[in-house]
C-alpha cells in the first residue's frame, strides 16, 4: 500500500500503515483493561517535544558564567544524561579537573532553567499526538519520566508546551540523579513504589514490584532502548528524533512507533504487556515463538479456520485472540495481538 497513516475500512475496522514494511488493523479505542500497576516512564526531548534548541543556550550560559569565557564545542545530546554530557563537554572544552565542576554547571542549569520558559514556548513544540497520549495512558497507568535533563530542565520545557499536567513528575528520573541512564529505571521504579506504597510486605524493595515488563520505557534512541533492556524493562521506540524505526528496532525495541500520533495504537501498544502474545522479536516472520495464547472456549471453532488459513500463506501469522467488550462507553476493541504482531514485524494475514 503506497500510503501511510489509518484508514477505516467500515464496521469499526482500521488498517493502519507503520512503515512499507507492515500494515496492522484493530478496533475502536481502547481505555479498559489496562492497569495501574504499570509504570511508564517517557523520554522528553525528541519524544514528547522538541524545545527548539533551548538545551544548548543553557549550557552556553552556564559555561559563560562559570568560566568567563564561550562554549565552543557541545558533547552529542542525544540520548545522554546531562551529567554525561556535561562532563565530556567539560572535558573538551579543556577545563582542569571536569569532574569537580559537574555539581556546580547542574545547578548552574536550574538556576537558569525558569528565564528559558517563554523560549520552549516560542520555539518549542508538542510533537504529533503526545498530549493525546498522555491523556489517554491516564486511567491505565502510573506516567512519568526518564529523562537526560535535570528535573528543573525537563519541568521548564514540559510546561511551557502543555504537557506537564499529564505527568507525575515525583516518581521520575532525571539527568541530576545519575550519570548512568540505566540507572535511572531503578531510580524511578523506587520512586514510584514510595509513592504508591508499593513495598513488599516482606521487606524487599518495593520497586520489584515494577520490575520487568510492568515498567515501560519509551524513547527515541538507542540509548533509551538500551536504558530499558539494562533494567529488564519493557522498551518502545519513537521515531521521531534523530533515528530511523529500523534503527531502533536494531538496537531492541520491544515495538517501534513512527510517531505517537496514531493514539489507539500508542495504547495499546504501551499498555499490553507483550510477554502474554508468545510471539519473539528476533523469530523469522511467519514462524510463531513460544506457547499459543489461551483462547475461551467460544473462540475455538473460528480460531481454528483462520489458523488453517494462515498456514496456507507463507510468511505471515494470524494472532488471533477473542474480541472483548470493554468497560461502558469505552467501545469494544481487539485484544493487543492484532496490534502488536505488525509492530513486531510479524505480518497479518487479511481474513
Amino acid at each position: 500500500m503506497p500510503w501511510g497513516g489509518s484508514r477505516w475500512l467500515g464496521r469499526g475496522w482500521r488498517a493502519a500503515q507503520i512503515n512499507d514494511v507492515f500494515t496492522m488493523c484493530l478496533v475502536g479505542v481502547t481505555a479498559g483493561g489496562a492497569s495501574r500497576d504499570l509504570l511508564v516512564l517517557w523520554d522528553v526531548d525528541g519524544t514528547l517535544l522538541n524545545a527548539g534548541g533551548v538545551g544548548v543556550d543553557l549550557y552556553s550560559v552556564v559555561f559563560l558564567q562559570l568560566f568567563g569565557r564561550s562554549l565552543e564545542v557541545m558533547a552529542p545530546m542525544a540520548g545522554r544524561t546531562d551529567r554525561a554530557i556535561i562532563l565530556e563537554t567539560l572535558t573538551l572544552a579543556g577545563v582542569p579537573e571536569p569532574r569537580r565542576h559537574v555539581d556546580p554547571f547542574i545547578a548552574g542549569l536550574a538556576t537558569q532553567a525558569p528565564a528559558v520558559q517563554s523560549a520552549v514556548a516560542e520555539r518549542g513544540r508538542a510533537l504529533p499526538g503526545a498530549a493525546a497520549a498522555l491523556a489517554a495512558l491516564a486511567p491505565g497507568a502510573h506516567q512519568s519520566v526518564l529523562t537526560g535533563n535535570v528535573r528543573a530542565v525537563a519541568e521548564v520545557k514540559l510546561a511551557a508546551l502543555g504537557l506537564r499536567d499529564g505527568l507525575d513528575l515525583c516518581i521520575g528520573a532525571y539527568g541530576d540523579d545519575h550519570e548512568d541512564r540505566v540507572e535511572l529505571v531503578h531510580v524511578a521504579r523506587r520512586r514510584a513504589a514510595a509513592v504508591h506504597e508499593r513495598s513488599g510486605s516482606n521487606g524487599s524493595d518495593g520497586a520489584a514490584r515494577f520490575a520487568g515488563p510492568d515498567t515501560v520505557v519509551v524513547g527515541d534512541t538507542p540509548l533509551d532502548i538500551a536504558a530499558a533492556r539494562g533494567a529488564g524493562a519493557r522498551a518502545v521506540g519513537v521515531a521521531t528524533g534523530p533515528f530511523s524505526v529500523s534503527e531502533l528496532r536494531a538496537a531492541g525495541a520491544d515495538v517501534v512507533l513512527p510517531d505517537l500520533s496514531d493514539t489507539p495504537v500508542v495504547v495499546e501498544a504501551l499498555l499490553w504487556r507483550l510477554r502474554g502474545l508468545g510471539l519473539r522479536r528476533d523469530c523469522p516472520a511467519g514462524r510463531r515463538a513460544g506457547p499459543e495464547p489461551a483462547l475461551p472456549a467460544a473462540a475455538g471453532e473460528r480460531a481454528g479456520d483462520l489458523r488453517r488459513r494462515a498456514a496456507a500463506v507463507a510468511g505471515h501469522v494470524v494472532p488471533v485472540v477473542a474480541q472483548r467488550r470493554a468497560a461502558a462507553r469505552r467501545g469494544v476493541v481487539v485484544a493487543a495481538a492484532v496490534v502488536a504482531a505488525p509492530l513486531l514485524g510479524v505480518g497479518l494475514l487479511a481474513v
